[in-house]
């Protein structure tokens, strides 16, 4: 089978850039120029273009910038144009659903999450506020009450900065990558 850098030269030039993970190529796109904004990065069968942002396999890239059908390109590669069995698409079906109501699993997991977070944010946010109006009217309590007070605000103040930063892990989307981590955990704890 044809390999990206079987087929690119044979459209547009291609140097080495980098050598890590059996290298990075770089040359101008087949489709839209440029200098060197086509990268290709053999080791995973990859390509992409930074200007026209066309990106793929080999498959792809024949569809692409040789006009081929899916058919086509898998003949040209000398893959089996063969339909896939019953039994293989109803795996692919059952790995299809299976993704689908694992993503709605999480996404409601998520929306639990800061629901919760938030709930319990505002609840200390209400007993902090309590506390300190307490603090600034000494004729509410007695002077032992003072300490007792003082040492609850700071216990609460320690517990908002926590559940601040567990509700910044469920509200914004950089923290993606540590919500699905979490969630894995818990899955794997309920399921023992």
């Amino acid at each position: 089978m044809p390999h990206l850098l079987d087929l690119v030269p044979q459209d547009v030039p291609l140097r080495r850039v980098a050598n890590t993970n059996d290298g990075e190529y770089a040359g101008p796109c087949p489709g839209c120029g440029g200098k060197d904004r086509f990268r290709v990065w053999p080791r995973e069968g990859r390509y992409w273009c930074r200007g026209c942002g066309r990106r793929g396999d080999t498959i792809q890239y024949l569809r692409h910038f040789h006009g081929l059908s899916f058919a086509e390109a898998k003949r040209v590669l000398g893959l089996a144009d063969t339909p896939c069995s019953h039994a293989e698409r109803t795996e692919q079906e059952a790995r299809k659903n299976t993704r689908a109501m694992v993503k709605e699993i999480y996404r409601v997991w998520c929306h639990e999450q800061m629901i919760f977070y938030t709930d319990l944010h505002r609840e200390l946010l209400a007993e902090e506020e309590i506390l300190q109006i307490a603090l600034l009217h000494p004729r509410l309590y007695d002077q032992q009450q003072d300490e007792l007070y003082r040492h609850q605000l700071v216990s609460v103040q320690e517990q908002l900065a926590s559940i601040q930063t567990d509700l910044d892990v469920f509200t914004y989307n950089e923290f993606e990558d540590v919500r699905f981590f979490l969630f894995k955990n818990r899955r794997r704890a309920d399921a023992r």
